[in-house]
C-alpha cells in the first residue's frame, strides 16, 4: 500500500475507532427505519469491523436515498478502495465535488486515490490535493504529498514552499523528516547548496537516523567548504 494511502487509511480507521459500534453480528436490527443517516452509519460500523462487502451494500443503501450525502460516498469509497477496485472507489468519491460542505478527509482520500491509480504525471492528481488542502489547509500529511508531486513535475519552488509550511508546524516526527529531506533535494536541483545543506541539518535534528542524511549533509559541507 501507498505511503499516501496508509496514512489516509490510518485517519479513517482514527475516525471509525471514535465511534460506538453496536454489539452483535447483525446490524440491521439495530435501526427501525432506514435512512441515508442510519445507512452510512451502518457502513461505518461494518467497515470498523472489516467487513467490506457488507459496508459497501449499507453504503449504497444510504445513496439511493441521498445520491450525494458525502459520508455515504466517502464510506463506498473506501470500501471498495479495500476490496481492491480503486478506480470504482473514485467514481463513487465524486458526488463529495459537489456537496456544500465537502468532507475534507474524503477529499484528502480522494487525492491519494488519485495518485494510487494515475500516478504523479496525470493532471487530475494536483488538481485533487489542491482540492483537498483548501478544505483542510492544516493537513501536513496532503501537503507533504503535494510537495512531492510537485518535485517530481521540476515545479521545486512551489515544492520547496509546501516542504517549509509543513517544517513549520508541529507534524509528526517522520512527516517533519520527509518533508526537511524534500526542501534539501529540491534545494540541491535548484542550485542552492547553503539552503540544501541547512535543510538536511534540520533533518538530522529531527531525525538523526534518517537514510542519507549525514551523507547529504557531509558532501555539501566538504563541497562548501571547497568553495570558501
Amino acid at each position: 500500500m501507498d505511503d499516501s494511502l496508509t496514512h489516509t487509511k490510518k485517519r479513517s480507521e482514527e475516525l471509525l475507532d471514535e465511534r460506538t459500534i453496536p454489539n452483535g453480528n447483525s446490524l440491521s436490527d439495530q435501526f427501525e427505519k432506514d435512512d441515508e443517516i442510519k445507512c452510512t452509519l451502518r457502513a461505518e460500523s461494518l467497515l470498523a469491523m472489516g467487513d467490506f462487502s457488507s459496508a459497501l451494500d449499507a453504503a449504497n443503501q444510504a445513496l439511493n436515498i441521498s445520491p450525494s450525502f458525502p459520508r455515504a460516498c466517502f464510506a463506498a469509497g473506501m470500501a471498495l478502495y479495500m476490496l481492491k477496485r480503486s478506480k470504482d472507489a473514485l467514481i463513487a468519491l465524486e458526488p463529495i465535488l459537489s456537496a456544500s460542505t465537502p468532507l475534507p478527509d474524503a477529499l484528502w482520500f480522494r487525492a491519494n486515490l488519485f495518485r494510487h491509480v494515475y500516478g504523479d504525471s496525470f493532471p487530475g492528481t494536483i488538481s485533487a490535493y489542491n482540492l483537498a488542502l483548501e478544505a483542510d489547509p492544516e493537513n501536513q500529511y496532503a501537503r507533504t504529498e503535494r510537495a512531492a508531486i510537485l518535485r517530481t513535475g521540476c515545479y521545486y519552488e512551489e515544492a520547496c514552499q509546501d516542504y517549509e509550511a509543513v517544517l513549520s508546524s508541529k507534524g509528526e516526527e517522520q512527516l517533519l523528516a520527509e518533508a526537511a529531506f524534500g526542501l534539501g533535494c529540491a534545494r540541491l536541483v535548484m542550485n542552492d547548496p547553503a539552503a540544501a545543506r541547512r535543510a538536511f541539518r534540520q533533518l538530522l535534528d529531527i531525525s538523526p537516523d534518517y537514510p542519507d542524511a549525514q551523507e547529504m549533509y557531509d558532501l555539501l559541507a566538504v563541497e562548501n567548504s571547497d568553495m570558501e
